[in-house]
């Protein structure tokens, strides 16, 4: 798997904020599309495992010679939480079953 880490990344789409990163992942169910995911200091502020890549930026501004396995460790720690938190099938099925019967 690649996972593409943009460190000159665009506004963020819900608070038209800066953004710290913005990563490039394979979907989880579309082989052939992939997803990003914005690590935004003001969206993201209230979520644990950003803590450590946001109080990082804060202070240095941006990646720091020296620092990949330690940026790689924290990346790895914020992905693996706002992936998680992002699918979970068993909302697909009930959404697509109340649509199905119009309720939606």
């Amino acid at each position: 798997m690649t996972i593409q880490v943009k460190a000159d990344a665009t506004a963020c789409c819900c608070c038209a904020g800066e953004l710290y990163l913005l990563a490039t992942l394979p979907h989880p169910t579309m082989a052939e599309s992939s997803r990003q995911v914005r690590l935004c200091p003001r969206c993201d502020a209230d979520k644990g495992a950003a803590q450590g890549l946001l109080s990082y930026f804060a202070v240095h501004g941006s990646a720091r010679e020296g620092d990949s396995d330690f940026l790689a460790r924290l990346i790895k720690e914020w992905l693996d939480a706002a992936t998680a938190a992002r699918f979970e099938e068993s909302g697909w099925s009930a959404d697509y079953e109340m649509w199905k019967s119009g309720e939606l």
